[in-house]
């Protein structure tokens, strides 16, 4: 199994343009996986304090081309709002499985534009994420 976005009623692998980092990439920043907040603090022992449960993910690119740009903006959905609900496939380091998220993507970020009409370091935050 791999990274799958939920488009309609359709488990649906983007295209190679679209594809977020995968997990042998270095760019692993942008890798499909769960991630879980850090502590907000840690008592006098070293031990966390104020953690969150709430897990999210950060995806995307060293560089993407119109084509990835496309498919995230118009089939996803992610170029009309600020932010989306969204039905994800993740790798989970925890369990060392991918399991289905609901969560919110907020729409992508990126560092500049590059000759061709291509992006460089696209990504998108999912937050809020729910095992579904």
């Amino acid at each position: 199994m791999s990274f799958q976005v939920l488009v309609g009623a359709t488990w649906t692998t983007p295209p190679n343009d679209a594809m977020p980092a995968s997990l042998g990439s270095p760019v692993i920043d942008g890798a499909p996986i769960v991630r879980w907040y850090e502590p907000e603090g840690r008592d006098g022992e070293g031990r966390p304090v104020a953690t969150s449960s709430e897990m999210y993910a950060i995806i995307g690119r060293s560089v993407i081309n119109t084509t990835g740009m496309a498919w995230w903006y118009s089939t996803v959905g992610l170029g009309s709002n600020v932010s989306t609900v969204i039905n994800v496939k993740l790798f989970n380091p925890v369990s060392q499985n991918w399991l289905s998220y609901s969560g919110l993507a907020w729409r992508p970020t990126y560092t500049s534009g590059k000759a061709g009409l291509k992006l460089t370091n696209f990504m998108i935050k999912i937050t809020n994420l729910v095992a579904v």
